[in-house]
């Protein structure tokens, strides 16, 4: 960002091109799953309602997004459940928004037994 001094000391600034946006999203195994639910209404990812405020946070700001995603969740869905159908389009979109692994879950009181047990066994 640049900015010019005034007079009073103040900053005023002259232009954001340097500026870069990043969001990150922990948890968002649900959005997988209602692409799944509506497989067969949707044409697009973007008519998720979070992904299509995302694209347009993208196409007017240039803003780019990572998604962290749990295996499982308390509402009884895996990633293994989600549908293939729109593994392109993420693909397509990847330079701006992306995809990565947050755990492999936890249970309706906090537990986290998988995550740790999978620690243990792959010595991550």
């Amino acid at each position: 960002m640049e900015t010019i001094r005034t007079e009073k000391g103040g900053l005023r600034i002259v232009s954001m091109k340097k500026i870069r946006v990043h969001y990150s999203f922990d948890d968002v195994l649900w959005i997988f799953k209602d692409l799944t639910e509506h497989e067969k209404e949707y044409n697009t990812i973007f008519e998720n309602s979070l992904l299509f405020w995302m694209r347009e946070m993208h196409l007017k700001y240039g803003v780019t997004v990572d998604l962290y995603v749990f295996n499982s969740a308390w509402y009884n869905f895996t990633l293994s459940d989600a549908t293939d159908k729109f593994a392109p389009e993420f693909k397509e979109n990847a330079e701006w928004l992306k995809v990565g692994f947050h755990g492999f879950g936890f249970t309706l009181n906090g537990t986290d037994k998988e995550y740790r047990a999978g620690v243990y066994k792959t010595g991550l």
